[in-house]
């Protein structure tokens, strides 16, 4: 077909030293077993194995899978791009003539040389012969220069009459891209776009009524200039890394699909206030993961499939509001974000069973002028939540009042610093409980906490999480919460339900009064365990139990690797 000099213009040197020292080896090879070889090569590199052997060549010739890149920027390429031009274009040409069709077709233009960067043109003119060959997969990247008029391109007719086109990906090096035709992409259903600028008010509106079968839409390093509305029948999978929203005004983006069931928004900037809208009844999962969003922000999330609900690793430099309406949600996760203002969440749900809120950090809030109250910031409403997993690394966090509506909520993990708790009501279904709750500012001496403005703020904050806890039947605790309620109180809550306590201490001789406090309140108690680093010599005392304002009849002690446990004796042994 083409002459040896044209080929070896697409490899080096060294390739060519490299192919003499082999043996045709694949030549045994069925042809549908080296097809599928091909299609794991490199850009260009089917113009090496077309040097073997004559059957080589020809296998290049109707090989299915055609890649191609070129990557000219220095003025002595001339000879090399004129001789890679004439073999794509011979290869393309001869394809047409024999009418051999083509899987997938890959040409990448990096060409940045003002005498060579024409790849607007000439890869169109390949990209019509590889639609004239029912090629099944496009993967164009182009090189735009807007000083030789190539800021803004736009895929060719050919593309869209193409009808046997399933996957296309599409890269323009941040150049402008514009949607051009209309007419119904009725095969397509991936769609990759990679680093481009679209400023196309109606983008959205052009591939929700022109591709029909889409399923699977990818935005890689896109900047979404204005607002993006998508409405689909046929899409299952969204995704945005890397993006960018809005430049000036507020950033609008909706989706309403009836069939869309994961959508993945990563590593995005947002610099403008923004509104997301999602009105999906088969999502089912969603993630919001290590994005920033530099002004108010809004989400609006409607669905009766969704089943994951993740937000990790994301800035929210101002106020934030989540309103989830997904009656299905089993399992939603807040982790390492960080609220620079207030933020609001409410969850609509009857299904779900997990809410975690883990390493997130809050600065200092200021009071906002927004609708909700001041002193509601997280307010989260899930009738058949059963398990709460709260992990609070940030000092500031006590700012942050912490309002839960969950009736059926029976296992709570609760460590780090305290929040606000002083909007909790009494979880009436709670059985196990696991808090370790202590503030990160620390201070020498009790007289030095009391004056401190945070330990007072958290005085009555301790008292209401005590008092939502007060039906649990098994608590594990540690002993700041309990020191701070008896700060201002002299009267105990009464745990009625409580049957095991697993309580861990700083030091058992100066709180085993604070401790004897604490058990006027547990009437029923069977079990008592005791974590104490280093051990205390105040176990080894005789009358410890009753230290603890405990009766010595009723109760045993025994020593374990755990700590202290104390124990209910049998009905018979007290009467013995």
């Amino acid at each position: 077909m083409e002459s040896a000099p044209k080929a070896m213009a697409l490899i080096s040197s060294q390739d060519t030293l490299t192919l003499a020292c082999r043996r045709d080896r694949m030549s045994v090879l069925p042809e549908s077993v080296i097809f599928r070889i091909f299609s794991f090569l490199r850009p260009n590199e089917s113009a090496i194995l077309s040097l073997v052997s004559r059957r080589f060549r020809q296998l290049c010739i109707n090989s299915p899978y055609l890649y191609f890149c070129a990557n000219f920027d220095s003025k002595g390429c001339l000879r090399r791009y004129t001789q890679f031009c004439y073999y794509v274009d011979k290869m393309m040409r001869t394809r047409d003539r024999l009418g051999i069709e083509i899987d997938k077709f890959l040409i990448h233009w990096f060409c940045k040389q003002p005498r060579y960067n024409i790849g607007g043109t000439i890869v169109d003119a390949w990209v019509k012969i590889a639609t004239k060959c029912n090629v099944g997969e496009l993967d164009i990247l182009v090189n735009l220069d807007e000083w030789l008029g190539w800021g803004v391109y736009s895929l060719p007719e050919c593309v869209f009459r193409c009808k046997s086109l399933r996957v296309l990906k599409l890269n323009l090096q941040m150049g402008k891209f514009y949607l051009v035709s209309t007419e119904n992409m009725d095969s397509v259903e991936d769609l990759l776009l990679d680093s481009m600028i679209i400023n196309e008010r109606n983008f959205g509106e052009k591939i929700s009524g022109s591709w029909t079968s889409l399923r699977r839409l990818i935005l890689e390093k896109v900047h979404l200039v204005v607002e993006l509305n998508i409405t689909s029948s046929s899409l299952e999978e969204l995704k945005m890394s890397n993006c960018e929203g809005g430049a000036y005004v507020d950033w609008h983006f909706s989706v309403s699909s009836s069939s869309l069931k994961n959508l993945c928004i990563s590593r995005c900037h947002f610099k403008v206030p923004t509104l997301m809208n999602l009105r999906c009844p088969s999502l089912e999962n969603f993630t919001l993961q290590g994005s920033d969003f530099d002004k108010l922000s809004t989400f609006k999330i409607a669905s009766l499939s969704i089943e994951n609900f993740r937000i990790c690793g994301s800035n929210f430099l101002k106020g934030c509001c989540f309103c989830i309406s997904c009656p299905s949600v089993k399992h939603i996760k807040i982790g390492s974000s960080n609220f620079e203002d207030f933020c609001f969440i409410e969850i609509n749900s009857s299904s779900l069973g997990d809410l975690t809120v883990s390493d997130c950090e809050l600065s200092r809030p200021q009071i906002p002028n927004f609708k909700l109250a001041p002193g509601k910031r997280i307010h989260i409403v899930a009738e058949k939540l059963q398990t709460l997993t709260i992990n609070s690394s940030d000092k500031h966090l006590y700012n942050l009042p912490l309002s839960i509506s969950t009736p059926n909520i029976q296992d709570i993990k609760w460590t780090g610093n305290p929040v606000d708790f002083s909007y909790l009501e009494s979880f009436l279904s709670l059985v196990d409980a696991t808090i370790y709750i202590k503030p990160s500012c620390q201070h020498k001496s009790k007289e030095l906490a009391c004056r401190c403005k945070l330990v007072q703020s958290l005085i009555y904050c301790a008292a209401m999480l005590l008092q939502s806890l007060k039906y649990a039947k098994f608590l594990k605790i540690n002993i700041w919460p309990i020191e701070m309620f008896f700060m201002q109180n002299n009267e105990p809550i009464y745990f009625n339900n409580l049957l095991c306590l697993l309580l861990t201490v700083d030091s058992l001789t100066d709180q085993t009064p604070l401790i004897a406090s604490f058990l006027k309140g547990l009437p029923n108690l069977r079990t008592l365990i005791i974590k104490c680093r280093p051990k205390s010599h105040v176990i080894d005392e005789p009358n410890f139990i009753s230290l603890l304002g405990l009766c010595p009849k009723t109760f045993n002690l025994s020593l374990s690797e755990e700590g202290v446990k104390i124990f209910r004796r049998n009905a018979q042994d007290v009467e013995g």
